[in-house]
């Protein structure tokens, strides 16, 4: 997920970000990972979201890092 948000931050000028963390957790019976990203782009600062689940065609470092990327993308775009 880190690797991920490195390679993002260089799509966009003067854009920061760092992950706060992820979590494996259990809801509705599936697995899924959270990401929590903080984002900053000039004066403007966010903490961002992504949640991803786990299933048997994706590993948890995957999810994981779709996660971080689910996170920042509406960020990115705007």
């Amino acid at each position: 997920a880190r690797a991920a948000l490195t390679a993002a931050e260089r799509a966009a000028e003067n854009l920061a970000l760092g992950l706060e963390g992820t979590i494996l957790l259990d809801m509705f019976g599936r697995k899924y990972v959270a990401a929590s990203v903080e984002a900053a782009i000039d004066r403007r600062f966010a903490l961002l979201a992504g949640l991803v689940p786990v299933d048997p065609s994706r590993s948890v470092e995957e999810a994981a890092c779709l996660a971080a990327l689910r996170a920042i993308d509406r960020w990115i775009a705007w």
